[in-house]
């Protein structure tokens, strides 16, 4: 990962917003982050990240295999990994 991409993930964390939703997590990024990953105290059966018409699928994987676009489900939480992009986007069960 090259410095640029670190400092833009950092600055998408800190001032990217999260909110719990009925259906799931709603994020307001002012920056998009590669292989941004939340941990989240709900359990997803099939995260699906939405943003503008586009949907996209996480696929399950194994605790130590958790690569871009995937989730994992341990204990009651959902540690998902994806390419957040600028602007609205939600995370939700399909």
């Amino acid at each position: 990962m090259k410095l640029s991409e670190i400092s833009q993930y950092w600055a998408t964390k800190e001032f990217a917003t999260f909110e719990e939703s009925k259906d799931g997590i709603s994020i307001n990024a002012p920056f998009g982050a590669k292989d941004f990953t939340i941990k989240m105290n709900k359990r997803f059966a099939n995260p699906v990240l939405h943003h503008n018409n586009e949907i996209k699928k996480l696929s399950k994987v194994a605790d130590t295999q958790l690569t871009s676009n995937s989730f994992i489900r341990d204990k009651g939480v959902t540690i998902a990994c994806f390419d957040l992009p600028k602007g609205k986007s939600e995370l939700r069960s399909s």
